[in-house]
């Protein structure tokens, strides 16, 4: 907590009484009635400013292949379930993975618009897939064993988010879709288990996807 005294001297007679361990004292001179004014109309002004460019963001159609593209790696999911497995995993998987990693991006852009900024941001992100990061059998924490490996094709998923909305995309947010990725092919493994299938199917990811949504 920093203390404002009037003067030196003033804080010198406080420091006396209590004592304060490594205290020390600033020296400074309080602005001009002119001075702060100057200070609050800029203030002022750049938090107008901030309130201009928040807000909706315009969305743009995106058709062609860009509204189709394979954004997961897919020799990276095959290998990392059957590495975890021993399961193979359909091709489907990898559309429907796809595309609900393009409506994760579309609610993101809203929130980096509503904040005014014209980056997507892992922090954009990471409250959109917060759910379900516990297990469902026992209420433990579900830790990623991969947390450095992109599972996602980030010069695609960029070309998604700017053929949207314009917007640049940060090199946080594919790892923190990564992460998520993984941890919905390991409740896909679970389902597929359940099932005694050794292949995972795509109805797997999207029960993982449901209850990701509880």
């Amino acid at each position: 907590m920093t203390l404002v005294f009037c003067s030196v001297p003033c804080w010198d007679a406080h420091q006396a009484d209590a004592r304060h361990r490594d205290a020390g004292a600033e020296e400074a001179r309080s602005p001009s009635a002119a001075e702060w004014a100057r200070e609050v109309a800029l203030e002022k002004q750049k938090n107008a400013a901030k309130s201009e460019s928040a807000g909706p963001v315009e969305m743009h159609r995106v058709t062609g292949a860009a509204s189709l593209d394979i954004l997961v790696v897919a020799t990276k999911l095959k290998d990392y379930i059957r590495a975890r497995a021993g399961m193979s995993t359909s091709d489907r998987c990898l559309g429907l993975l796809s595309d609900h990693l393009r409506k994760l991006c579309d609610r993101a852009i809203e929130a980096a618009g509503r904040d005014g900024r014209r980056t997507v941001m892992d922090r954009d992100v990471t409250p959109l897939i917060a759910r379900g990061l516990e297990s469902l059998a026992t209420g433990a924490g579900d830790p990623d064993d991969r947390v450095d490996d992109v599972f996602i094709v980030t010069s695609k998923l960029k070309a998604y988010v700017k053929a949207r909305s314009g917007m640049n995309t940060s090199d946080s947010v594919p790892l923190v879709l990564s992460t998520h990725v993984r941890r919905l092919a390991r409740q896909a493994i679970r389902r597929a288990g359940t099932d005694d299938r050794k292949t995972v199917l795509d109805r797997d990811f999207s029960e993982a996807l449901w209850r990701d949504k509880q």
